[in-house]
């Protein structure tokens, strides 16, 4: 068990690792969307072996990649919970963009060159990334962030109550209080369980390594968790509907009008689906497949890569090393592309 678990991990490279001046490469930040429950530890293997792919592979000689990622706002695992009660799904995305723009920016402070962004989400953490740009191209806003690309991983982002395990949730979800109750009702049944005990049990009911079983029982223990998670689940299964609320800027068949890319250039879209995914019904993702994705049309280049996973990678990849490898293997892959699009 990891001796302290982080609300916050940030990895940079060392020069001594590598060998060379990094002060001569161009800086990227890729910025970590969690999806729900919205603890950044379980990902902590992902973003390592992410970060090696990176920044110590024969094709990073010039990029200098910053990795950064943080819970969801009522996650953290130290601290009391927030004092304003859970927050809903705007108000996560709302939170989500205020962490970006303060990491990006003290960044940038000690960069010399412009700073390119990547956000990679999963999940739910999918829909914050494309809110985010959405939001960004439409509002008027004096935030000037370079996002020259997003990575959404097992996204859920249309109709996810149409999913099979958003039709057996939804029902419980919208009971009023239930979120509340489940909240209580799990601070009586663990209080007098210590994490010593809770880890391997944890382990023995769902068969995780133990670092993701150490997470998951930090979560139980946590002041607002399981409250955050199900109050956040309600709001993800009404408002996670059609894809027409974007429109066609953003999925790429008409060039950006907005700052979320200076210059208005494409921020470059990439979609890494389940091919059985029990948070995304078949007919959803065959259809955004479709209508969204590359089809080998004329015009069609600047939509988004999607590409279905055959390798029978479970949505919650993160919670084990190898799969974490397998899909960190594919983000260092299109990170790579953004950035040779950008002549790094």
């Amino acid at each position: 068990m990891p001796p302290t678990l982080q609300d916050e991990i940030q990895i940079q490279p060392y020069a001594s690792a590598r060998g060379d001046d990094l002060g001569s490469r161009k800086t990227i930040l890729v910025f970590m969307i969690t999806g729900n429950p919205g603890l950044i530890e379980y990902y902590r293997h992902f973003l390592f072996i992410l970060n090696a792919r990176l920044n110590y592979s024969s094709k990073s000689r010039d990029t200098d990649a910053r990795i950064y990622g943080a819970s969801l706002s009522g996650f953290e695992v130290s601290g009391p919970a927030p004092r304003d009660g859970p927050l809903n799904l705007d108000q996560q995305i709302e939170s989500v963009t205020a962490r970006l723009v303060r990491v990006a920016q003290a960044l940038a402070r000690t960069n010399a060159h412009d700073l390119p962004i990547v956000l990679v989400g999963h999940s739910v953490g999918s829909y914050i990334l494309l809110e985010i740009l959405h939001r960004l191209q439409t509002t008027q806003t004096s935030l000037e962030l370079k996002i020259v690309g997003g990575i959404c991983l097992f996204p859920t982002i249309v109709d996810i109550a149409k999913s099979p395990t958003g039709r057996k949730m939804t029902p419980l979800l919208l009971l009023p209080g239930f979120a509340l109750a489940i909240h209580i009702l799990s601070k009586l049944l663990l209080f007098l369980l210590p994490i010593s005990l809770m880890v391997p049990l944890v382990q023995l009911l769902t068969g995780m390594p133990e670092c993701s079983a150490a997470t998951t029982a930090a979560f139980l223990k946590s002041p607002g968790g399981v409250r955050q998670a199900l109050h956040m689940a309600k709001y993800e299964m009404l408002e996670i509907a059609a894809d027409d609320r974007w429109g066609d800027e953003l999925w790429g068949a008409r060039a950006l009008k907005s700052k979320a890319v200076e210059g208005g250039e494409r921020t470059k879209l990439y979609f890494y689906w389940g091919e059985r995914d029990h948070w995304v019904a078949d007919e959803t993702r065959d259809l955004l497949l479709r209508t969204r994705g590359r089809n080998g049309g004329a015009g069609d280049e600047g939509r988004p890569v999607m590409e279905v996973d055959g390798e029978g990678i479970p949505h919650g990849f993160c919670v084990r090393d190898e799969t974490s490898g397998v899909v960190a293997e594919k983000v260092a892959e299109w990170v790579g592309e953004i950035v040779e699009g950008l002549g790094a």
